[in-house]
């Protein structure tokens, strides 16, 4: 996951956004570990910034699907340390888009 958020980071350094490709690619590899590891990929550190490097419907997309993951493995929030934690996971849930509706198609 580092090494992809390095990835990222060096491509946004020469260009603004991701092509479609490549963000389909970054979807990919967040979703991966969410089939077999579910709740544990809460661990890793860099996964929320790597989602930060897509656009809003793609973040919001692999938001959607850690819940998933999270309810289908009933995942309980044994602290506060937890819930804060998920919600950096989910933060594309809980905001709006900056693009108007009518820019998004």
């Amino acid at each position: 996951m580092g090494d992809c958020l390095q990835l990222a980071d060096n491509l946004l350094c020469t260009q603004s956004n991701f092509d479609i490709e490549s963000t389909k690619i970054i979807v990919k590899i967040l979703t991966i570990p969410l089939e077999k590891y579910h709740y544990q990929i809460l661990v890793i550190k860099s996964y929320p910034d790597i989602m930060k490097t897509l656009n809003f419907e793609m973040s919001k997309d692999v938001s959607c699907k850690i819940i998933k993951s999270l309810i289908d493995n009933q995942y309980k929030l044994r602290d506060m340390n937890a819930v804060e934690n998920i919600i950096k996971f989910i933060e594309p849930l809980l905001k709006q888009s900056s693009v108007p509706v009518d820019e998004k198609n």
